[in-house]
């Protein structure tokens, strides 16, 4: 940790809609969120976005800049976000010498691809109901691996909009879904935030077996 902590970093705060890192800048800098909620995302010519992933505090993004790639999408911040971010050149001249942190990243690495298997299998072959409770499900699962506080309830401070370019629903069909789930009293809705009241149930309702 100290090594890590000597290798120089940038941190800074963001305001829910700022960019956090801009992919058509070519950018190659490892992104690590320390509290908030960030949609990776890929926007179109017609000005319509897609929402490839959601980072979640804990999450690393952006390690196959270590490689020599640069990124090809964009990072918003959803709610406010904290994170660091590091150049990946600082990173990769020392990981021959570091086995430890080379492990560690490899191990956030293979996180991240099995979170986006999962996001995939989310929006593929399923129905709409069933791509809104399962998302839900997923990032809930993901916030409790990090938050201590996972005995409480789980919130997302964001809109529908933001689910429904998640899971390439329409706003509005998002928003019925999520009224009768609100009527199923498995979640509460209210302005600009989702509670998740009753995690178990929607689990059940998802057919939610895990992060795979």
């Amino acid at each position: 940790m100290e090594f890590l902590r000597a290798l120089p970093y940038r941190e800074a705060s963001f305001r829910p809609g700022q960019m956090v890192l801009d992919g058509g800048l070519r950018t190659r800098r490892i992104l690590i969120v320390a509290a908030g909620l960030a949609a990776v995302q890929t926007e179109f010519p017609n000005g319509t976005r897609q929402i490839t992933d959601l980072l979640v505090a804990g999450d690393v993004h952006g390690l196959s800049g270590v490689l020599g790639q640069a990124m090809d999408h964009s990072v918003s911040a959803i709610t406010p976000v904290h994170c660091v971010t590091l150049a990946a050149d600082d990173l990769a001249g020392v990981l021959a010498s570091r086995p430890r942190i080379y492990g560690a990243l490899f191990w956030a690495q293979a996180r991240r691809e099995r979170v986006l298997r999962d996001h995939i299998r989310i929006v593929g072959g399923r129905t709409a109901r069933k791509r809104v409770t399962q998302l839900l499900c997923c990032l809930q699962e993901r916030r409790e691996e990090f938050c201590s506080g996972a005995n409480l309830p789980f919130r997302l401070e964001f809109n529908h909009t933001i689910i429904a370019d998640a899971v390439g629903l329409t706003p509005v069909h998002v928003g019925r879904i999520l009224r009768k789930l609100s009527d199923e009293r498995l979640v509460r809705m209210g302005r600009g935030r989702i509670d998740v009241i009753d995690g178990p149930r929607l689990k059940t309702t998802a057919d939610f077996a895990g992060i795979h």
